[in-house]
């Protein structure tokens, strides 16, 4: 990845904005539409902003359409400690207030996601791989399940469930774990357990095509 920029204002961020898109499995798309977003409006925030590049990020991997939640991207950023000198309570918050403000700029188009578009790299993350029906399977589960009353309202939780929910279907000797699901998302294994029992209890069952 090329993170070469001529704009001072941003010197130092396509690093720290490179370290999280290879730890996250972001493509060299994102990469670039981040330092954008940076090069375009950095000087309406405060100057040499920590917080800036991984609100970026998380913009950028909404608009490429690889979406990665703020939660993913603070996990990550929590396990690499060097990163930041702020409490991770001031880092949730610093970035979350970054995002908005990002969001808000003119010309940035920021889509709808829907639970399906974490299916890709949450099951890119899995110790197996679960095939390409399954992630047909999966998808199917989240066009219910993402309308259903009482569900997590987090996309992530949705697809993380339903993906767990789609490899049972098939008997495999495999199988999605809360805690795998909570380790990739950076989210509470409860989340996942509450959501699944409700695919199950309520007899939710993947829309046919």
């Amino acid at each position: 990845m090329d993170v070469e920029t001529g704009d001072d204002r941003v010197e130092g961020w396509p690093e720290k904005i490179q370290d999280i898109c290879l730890g996250l499995d972001l493509s060299e798309d994102i990469l670039e539409q981040a330092i954008e977003l940076l090069e375009e409006y950095g000087d309406h925030f405060k100057p040499n902003d920590q917080h800036l590049p991984p609100a970026a990020v998380h913009v950028a991997s909404r608009i490429e359409g690889q979406p990665r939640t703020q939660k993913m991207i603070l996990d990550y950023l929590r396990k690499e400690d060097h990163y930041f000198d702020s409490s991770p309570d001031n880092m949730k918050r610093r970035i979350r207030e970054n995002v908005k403000k990002l969001r808000k700029m003119p010309d940035v188009d920021v889509p709808v996601i829907r639970s399906k578009d974490y299916l890709q790299y949450i099951s890119s993350q899995l110790h197996f791989d679960p095939g390409e029906r399954v992630l047909k399977a999966a998808e199917a589960y989240c066009i219910v399940v993402e309308s259903r009353p009482g569900m997590s309202r987090s996309k992530a939780a949705v697809a993380g469930a339903c993906l767990k929910a789609a490899v049972e279907d098939t008997g495999r000797k495999q199988t999605v774990t809360h805690d795998e699901l909570a380790q990739v998302t950076g989210m509470n294994e409860k989340t996942f357990k509450d959501n699944l029992s409700d695919i199950r209890e309520n007899i939710i069952k993947p829309v046919q095509e």
